[in-house]
């Protein structure tokens, strides 16, 4: 496993960290780009351009490696949308260690006011300054 991680990173010709940023990058704008998938398909007056032009800005970066942090930026109003969905996820493992209850419900569907309140502030995930 050693010897096969090594001999990717001299071909991509990267260093692990600066590997793993790369990847990270990549993997937290596809989740973006899919989470503005299905809030465009529940909604579709939400995230109209958002996962088309993630997608376009990952065509972009495969290209152009060195080119993520204008990647990430452009692509930061739907970064800051999976951030603040990641941040519920305690409020909603409580549904799963208190099932029934109406407290980890109503801590549940709070939590998910403040992803809510973000994207009618920003319903197209434009890039946040």
């Amino acid at each position: 496993m050693r010897a096969t991680s090594r001999a990717h990173l001299r071909e991509a010709g990267e260093s692990y960290v600066q590997h793993l940023r790369f990847a990270v990058g990549v993997g937290l704008m596809l989740m973006a780009a899919g989470l503005a998938c299905i809030i465009h398909g529940i909604f579709p007056g939400f995230c109209t351009r958002t996962a088309s032009r993630t997608v376009d800005e990952l065509r972009r970066l495969f290209a152009e490696r060195s080119a993520l942090a204008a990647a990430l930026q452009q692509a930061s109003g739907a970064l800051t949308l999976v951030g603040l969905v990641i941040l519920t996820l305690p409020a909603w493992a409580l549904l799963l260690l208190a099932p029934g209850y109406p407290v980890p419900i109503v801590t549940a569907l709070f939590a998910l006011a403040i992803p809510f309140a973000y994207l009618c502030s920003n319903p197209q995930l434009e890039p946040v300054d």
